[in-house]
């Protein structure tokens, strides 16, 4: 059956507003789950429970960049300037192995991370959007051979990690979930 280019284009019309109808929108591009007045945030430094030295810097700037790159929300340098303020504070940090060698040596790890997190206004201190227990995981090959690849790799799963809990987190705020 041939349809008409008549036919077509209500086809398109009627599944468009059918899309429309029940909600629809893409996530993290309208910020409907956040007051519009909320332009100004400042990301705190991060809180590190965790006994990986400096791992509170690298979500902290994965936040910051995070923030930057959505355009929704300017960065401020101090809480006084903010309309809303972000906190953090990870809570747990581990490695396990995946895979094993023949030998019975790692050949791949995970990084797995729970971080208590919370997007407050700063004048009410209203809680805009919090989880207490944020958690992801990220994988990296380990070398057998060399200890400076693993630990680079190592190093490489954590950024991502970071960059990943920031990436979710917005997409989270934004919707309001």
């Amino acid at each position: 059956m041939q349809l008409s280019k008549r036919q077509v284009f209500w086809l398109i019309v009627l599944a468009m507003t059918s899309l429309w109808a029940c909600g629809y929108h893409f996530v993290g591009t309208g910020g409907d789950g956040i007051d519009p007045a909320i332009k100004r945030v400042h990301v705190l430094t991060f809180g590190n429970a965790t006994n990986e030295p400096n791992v509170e810097t690298t979500f902290r700037s994965a936040f910051i960049d995070r923030l930057i790159q959505g355009g929704r929300f300017q960065i401020v340098d101090q809480a006084a300037q903010a309309d809303a303020v972000l906190k953090g504070n990870i809570k747990l940090l581990v490695k396990t192995p995946l895979a094993y060698t023949a030998g019975n040596l790692a050949s791949e790890e995970r990084w797995s991370t729970t971080v208590d997190l919370s997007f407050q206004e700063r004048e009410t201190g209203k809680i805009l959007w919090a989880n207490s227990d944020f958690s992801l995981t990220a994988d990296y090959k380990v070398s057998s051979s060399s200890l400076s690849v693993t630990e680079r790799n190592r190093k490489e799963a954590l950024v991502k990690l970071a960059s990943d809990t920031a990436e979710r987190a917005y997409s989270m705020i934004l919707s309001g979930f």
